[in-house]
C-alpha cells in the first residue's frame, strides 16, 4: 500500500531527479528531463507495459508545467538558497495537507473512505498505510496539483513526500510518548496524533475532529483544532462500538468503503430532495 500511496507521482519524480543530476547550485530542471522522468517513473510503478494513453497523459502533465508560474519566478530571493526554498515549500505543502485532512473529515463522501484509516483499534507504525485506495488517489492528486501549481522542483517534492511519510509513520506508532511542552508545538508526536484517532474525539465536535496537522501542530493551534490533552485514549470509530464492521483483509476493506461511499451519496440525494 505504501507504493500505491506514493504512487506514480513520487516514483516518476524520483527518477526525474536522478536523471537531472546534482551540482553546487542544486538540481537544474528541464522540460525534456521531466518528461523522460515521468515516463520512467511509470515503468518503475507500473512495469514496462506502457501504452500510448499513459505516454500521452504524461506529456499533458509536462505541458502543464509551462502554464504555471513558479514561486521561484515570482519571488527571486528563492534562488539565493535552495534550503530556504525547500523550507518554504515544506511549510506551504504541510498547510495544504492540514486542510485536505480536514476535508477528509468534513465531507460525508470523503469520510466514508477515510473512516477506514480511523477504524484501526490498535495503532502501529504501519497504521498510516491503512487507507482506502480512492482516499489515497484523492489526496495524492490534490497534493500533486498544488505542487505543480506553485512549481515545486522534483527533488524538493520527493523530499517533502519522504519527510512527511516518516513523520506520519512515527506519529501513528503505538508509543506513549510526546515531545515535551515546547516540542509538542513544533512537530506532531504519537500522543498528539493518537488523540486525533481517539473514539469520540477524532471525528466529532464542531470541527469534526481535532489534531489534523500532518507535520506542524501550529496549524491546529491557529485554527482552533488543537487538543494537547495528556492522555492515550482508545482508538477507532464510534460506530464500531455498535457493531459496524470495516472489514478484515484488504479487499473486504476496499469493498466496504465503496458501500459506505454509495450510502453517503444516497443520503445526500435524500437530503437534497427532501
Amino acid at each position: 500500500n505504501r507504493l500505491l500511496d506514493v504512487g506514480f507521482g513520487a516514483g516518476a519524480l524520483l527518477v526525474a531527479a536522478r536523471d537531472l543530476g546534482f551540482d553546487a547550485e542544486g538540481i537544474e530542471t528541464s522540460e525534456l528531463a521531466v518528461e523522460q522522468g515521468l515516463l520512467n517513473g511509470l515503468k518503475v510503478t507500473h512495469g514496462d507495459f506502457l501504452s500510448a494513453p499513459y505516454q500521452a497523459a504524461s506529456f499533458d502533465v509536462v505541458c502543464m508545467v509551462e502554464l504555471v508560474e513558479h514561486l521561484e519566478d515570482a519571488l527571486p530571493f528563492f534562488n539565493e538558497s535552495r534550503w530556504l526554498s525547500f523550507a518554504v515549500y515544506l511549510v506551504i505543502l504541510d498547510f495544504v495537507a492540514y486542510w485536505l485532512h480536514r476535508a477528509q473529515h468534513r465531507f460525508a463522501f470523503w469520510w466514508a473512505l477515510h473512516s477506514l484509516h480511523h477504524s484501526q483499534r490498535s495503532m502501529s507504525f504501519w497504521t498510516d498505510d491503512r487507507n482506502h485506495l480512492l482516499d489515497a488517489v484523492f489526496i495524492d492528486a490534490a497534493f500533486a496539483l498544488v505542487a505543480l501549481a506553485i512549481g515545486v522542483p522534483p527533488a524538493a517534492f520527493v523530499t517533502v513526500i519522504v519527510a512527511t511519510r516518516v513523520v506520519e509513520s512515527v506519529a501513528h506508532a503505538n508509543l506513549e510518548i510526546h515531545f515535551g511542552r515546547i516540542g509538542n508545538y513544533l512537530l506532531v508526536s504519537p500522543q498528539f496524533h493518537r488523540v486525533h484517532h481517539a473514539i469520540g474525539v477524532g471525528h466529532e465536535g464542531p470541527a469534526q475532529g481535532c489534531n489534523f496537522a500532518v507535520l506542524f501542530p501550529v496549524w491546529d493551534v491557529m485554527f482552533g483544532t488543537a487538543n494537547f490533552e495528556n492522555s492515550f485514549p482508545p482508538t477507532g470509530v464510534r460506530d464500531q462500538l455498535e457493531g459496524v464492521e470495516y472489514g478484515r483483509g484488504f479487499w473486504a476493506q476496499q469493498w466496504l468503503g465503496i458501500k459506505r461511499l454509495s450510502g453517503s451519496f444516497r443520503a445526500t440525494a435524500r437530503e437534497f430532495n427532501a
